[in-house]
């Protein structure tokens, strides 16, 4: 927490969608860590075993050798979705922030030109990168885990 003001001293929040160190959610997380923020880091599985979610948690973990809490959500699954809130409330308390970096494209991981879109893979970009957020507050909401 060095070199920060103390502007998050006390709040708890969790950042969904970080995968490595170019991801705005990445970055987001060390920042709130550094002004004293306590955090939880989701993604969905696949992505800690492709990705670094889990030295991004120990960065920000609560103490040296400390990892952050790590929620696994799939927010393309409503069940996982409102898992993923309990387990946060369970892990961190009632939560003062959620960060959403969380985006996915079918067609641009296929490298598909504009012209080919596939629009069903569109759909499952709009729902897993935007409609997500909803989803997200809403089963905050449900699971009595956001904080006023």
């Amino acid at each position: 927490m060095s070199n920060g003001h103390g502007l998050l001293n006390g709040k708890k929040g969790i950042v969904f969608g970080p995968l490595d160190d170019m991801s705005i959610g990445w970055a987001i997380a060390l920042a709130a860590h550094r002004e004293g923020a306590t955090l939880a880091i989701s993604n969905t599985q696949m992505a800690l075993r492709l990705g670094a979610v889990q030295d991004l948690a120990r960065l920000v973990g609560p103490a040296d050798g400390e990892s952050a809490p790590l929620v696994i959500c799939d927010v393309s699954d409503d069940a996982s979705v409102e898992a993923a809130m309990v387990e946060a409330k369970a892990k961190l308390g009632r939560l003062d922030f959620v960060v959403h970096c969380i985006g996915y494209s079918k067609n641009i991981r296929k490298a598909l030109p504009y012209e080919k879109l596939n629009y069903g893979w569109f759909r499952e970009t709009l729902d897993i990168s935007g409609v997500s957020l909803h989803k997200v507050i809403s089963a905050g909401l449900k699971a009595d885990a956001l904080a006023d």
